[in-house]
């Protein structure tokens, strides 16, 4: 069956919503590329690791103050939006502002009072502590700013989201860095810095979030009384938070347990490639805020084939327009990593290439997960979850002893690559097939233009350059093949108009069949006058 007409138009305006941040977003992964080269190269492999360590026990910690609501509580502030229920949106965000202000100050007291006990326990290295000691302040910081975003996507206030998360943030920190260049000051002033830059941020998220709440009615409103859902939020949360599990496994038991047996040198030497590698989930990360939002309202109004088409088309964006990050950061992991890093990193590219392998996977096996939330395919999630982290923490313990980062990077592949294999089994008995035919096709261009980089590679060595020319040949390669599925040209008619990116969507047709009504400027433009009227009429 079609999408609805209205669930499609409401699929396109999420689309370009999420476009709008994914632009937002690659002018802030170039300033974060700028500040991790800055870090990188400024200092020591130890102070890098140290500081990289901290950030890695933040990730968890951050998902722990919050018991793992920040990745859900976007779908209950869009359900409570669309049923009117402001009571309920407020309480729940009262609920959670208490939630993540207790349990963060706990977390931070209870460090601060165990650096002794860290230090000689979990890592011999003292200044390590430290400054997790420092860093760790940044974890109910950051599940508040997540709170706040949560909010914003709900609203679709993409604007303020695109401002504070890819404007003010990354230039906030590359401040910091710039300082502490300058000053030839130490990791902990680095830390403390990045503490004081994120609480600066947070301070113009309340401030947006003040505004629109009074002009929704939700503050300054007598008839409004704040109900805490706690029932209902804690109910659907708790299954759920084995997928948190998975997420504390990959980057934080990862990191602990290569400390513990190498030190903080081997971690800096890992760390230093991960943001590259996470670059592959770049786009997952800006479509996911409104496409929790979208998939919430369709399930709520019992629209299971527009949830379908709108699950098909958004994981053909996210397969394709991550296909770039792949090309360059796999075939083209060795002198990536050379360049941006210097010769006394050359042994990271491998774990950059497997990296990136294992997170590309989970970008383009699609929203599984969150399809099989809005179905209520909670018990399969549960199972993968929790199958994933017995195979990550088992592959860890092995290889990281004897492989060190090397094995790490294994067994984070692994375990992303079985987790998403488990989850396309609940896909296929929500959507009727395991992968839909629109879908093979994308990841068919994707693995063949990935391949053929690869030998290309093995056999002439090229350097960054003419990898980045390459690349950027295959993606509008893939781009042409695929364009029937992604629809450019319907979702961004200007992109019709446009020389070259007007040939790559000319001729597309609907992921069912259907002819899209989009042509080239140029095909429109040599059309007959009467051919033209007798297409507008059978339109």
């Amino acid at each position: 069956m079609p999408e609805q007409p209205g669930a499609a138009v409401e699929t396109t305006a999420t689309l370009r919503g999420s476009s709008l941040l994914l632009a937002g977003r690659l002018l802030a992964t170039a300033v974060a590329f700028l500040t991790q080269v800055l870090l990188v190269r400024h200092l020591s492999t130890a102070d890098f690791g140290a500081f990289a360590y901290g950030l890695g026990v933040v990730v968890s910690a951050r998902i722990l103050v919050s018991l793992g609501h920040n990745r859900i509580i976007t779908r209950f502030i869009a359900i409570y939006r669309e049923r009117g229920d402001s009571g309920r949106l407020l309480g729940v965000l009262v609920m959670e502002l208490l939630l993540i202000g207790s349990l963060g100050t706990a977390l931070f007291l209870g460090v601060v009072a165990a650096q002794d006990v860290l230090a000689g326990t979990v890592i011999d290295d003292r200044r390590t502590i430290a400054v997790l000691a420092i860093l760790i302040l940044l974890a109910p910081l950051e599940a508040l700013d997540e709170l706040a975003e949560s909010l914003l996507a709900a609203y679709g206030r993409a604007g303020a989201i695109l401002w504070r998360q890819h404007v003010l943030a990354p230039a906030l920190r590359l401040g910091v860095v710039v300082t502490l260049i300058a000053l030839d000051a130490g990791v902990m002033f680095l830390a403390t810095g990045y503490v004081v830059a994120t609480f600066a941020g947070l301070l113009l998220y309340v401030l947006v979030l003040r505004r629109l709440l009074h002009a929704e009615q939700v503050l300054g409103s007598e008839r409004v009384r704040p109900t805490a859902p706690v029932r209902e939020v804690f109910g659907y949360s708790l299954p759920l938070l084995t997928a948190e599990f998975v997420y504390i496994s990959v980057n934080t038991v990862s990191v602990v347990v290569l400390g513990y047996f190498h030190g903080p040198g081997a971690v800096g030497r890992l760390r230093a490639v991960g943001p590259l590698a996470e670059l592959n989930l770049l786009v997952r990360r800006q479509f996911l805020r409104l496409y929790l939002a979208q998939a919430a309202r369709l399930y709520e109004r019992a629209d299971l084939t527009s949830l379908r088409a709108t699950y098909v088309r958004t994981t053909a964006w996210l397969a394709v327009l991550t296909f770039p990050v792949l090309a360059v950061t796999v075939p083209f992991a060795e002198p990536v990593t050379v360049t941006l890093f210097g010769e006394r990193y050359a042994s990271s590219a491998p774990y950059l290439a497997l990296l990136s392998l294992g997170f590309y996977v989970n970008a383009a096996a699609g929203f599984n997960a969150e399809l099989l939330q809005a179905a209520g395919r909670v018990r399969r999630l549960v199972v993968a979850n929790v199958v994933t982290i017995v195979v990550h923490v088992t592959l860890v313990l092995v290889l990281a002893y004897r492989l060190g980062a090397l094995g790490v990077a294994v067994a984070t592949t692994v375990a992303l690559v079985v987790q998403n294999a488990i989850n396309q089994t609940g896909v296929r008995a929500v959507l009727g097939a395991a992968v839909p035919r629109p879908l093979a096709r994308v990841y068919l261009a994707v693995v063949l233009a990935t391949g053929l980089l690869g030998a290309v590679q093995m056999l002439a060595g090229l350097p960054l350059i003419g990898g980045l020319v390459l690349t950027v040949l295959a993606t509008a390669v893939v781009l042409r093949a695929t364009r029937d599925v992604l629809r450019l040209g319907e979702t961004f008619p200007v992109l019709s108009r446009l020389p070259v990116v007007g040939y790559l969507v000319a001729g597309e047709t609907g992921a069912d069949g259907s002819r899209s009504r989009t042509v080239s400027a140029g095909r429109r433009r040599h059309r007959p006058a009467h051919r033209r009227r007798t297409a507008r009429r059978r339109r």
